[in-house]
C-alpha cells in the first residue's frame, strides 16, 4: 500500500499528457507533489484517494478549476493509479466523446458502446463543458450518468466552477 502512495505523488508531479479512448498515456516525472496554497491541494486527500476505495465505492470526483492549473493531468493521474491497481479505465475528451457517440449511433454499435461505458470501474471525462451538447449529446449524457451513478465511479475535469 505504501508503494501505492508513492507512484502517485510521483504521477501528480508530472506533467499533463495527450490521452484518448483506451489511452491514458502520461509523462511521469518524479518530483513530488505541489501541495501549496495556489494549488488547492490536500496531501490527505491525495493520499486517500491513491488507495482506489472510492472506485470501489462507486464515487464520483469532480476537478474543477480555471484553464491550465492541471485538472487533466490529476484526472489522468488518478486513473493511471487505478490501472496500477488492477482497475479497468476509460478516458475521455467530452467533445471527442460526444463525437464518437454520434458516430456509434450511425454504425449501429451505440448500445453496446454505451454499455461498455456504463460497466467500466472508472470513467474519467475531461474538459467538460467547453462545448456546448446538442440534444443527443444531452440524452447520451443522462444515459451515462444514469447508468453509472451509485455502481461505477467516475471523475469529471472541468473549467466551470461546481456551482454552476
Amino acid at each position: 500500500m505504501g508503494r501505492s502512495k508513492s507512484y502517485l505523488e510521483k504521477l501528480v508531479g508530472g506533467r499533463e499528457g495527450e490521452g484518448g479512448e483506451n489511452n491514458l498515456s502520461i509523462s511521469i516525472f518524479s518530483r513530488e507533489v505541489d501541495y501549496t496554497v495556489q494549488r488547492g491541494l490536500d496531501r490527505k486527500t491525495i493520499m486517500h484517494l491513491s488507495d482506489s476505495s472510492w472506485v470501489t465505492g462507486a464515487c464520483s470526483i469532480i476537478v474543477s478549476d480555471p484553464t491550465s492549473v492541471g485538472k487533466s493531468f490529476m484526472a489522468q493521474a488518478l486513473g493511471a493509479q487505478v490501472c496500477a491497481l488492477g482497475h479497468r479505465t476509460l478516458y475521455f475528451n467530452c467533445s471527442k466523446l460526444f463525437q464518437t457517440l454520434k458516430d456509434r449511433r450511425n454504425d449501429g454499435s451505440f448500445r453496446r458502446f454505451m454499455n461498455r461505458i456504463a460497466k467500466t470501474p472508472l470513467l474519467i471525462l475531461d474538459a467538460f463543458g467547453l462545448a456546448a451538447l446538442d440534444v443527443h449529446d444531452r440524452l447520451s449524457l443522462l444515459e451515462i450518468v444514469e447508468d453509472r451513478h451509485g455502481r461505477t465511479a467516475t471523475i469529471i475535469a472541468s473549467q466551470l466552477p461546481v456551482a454552476r
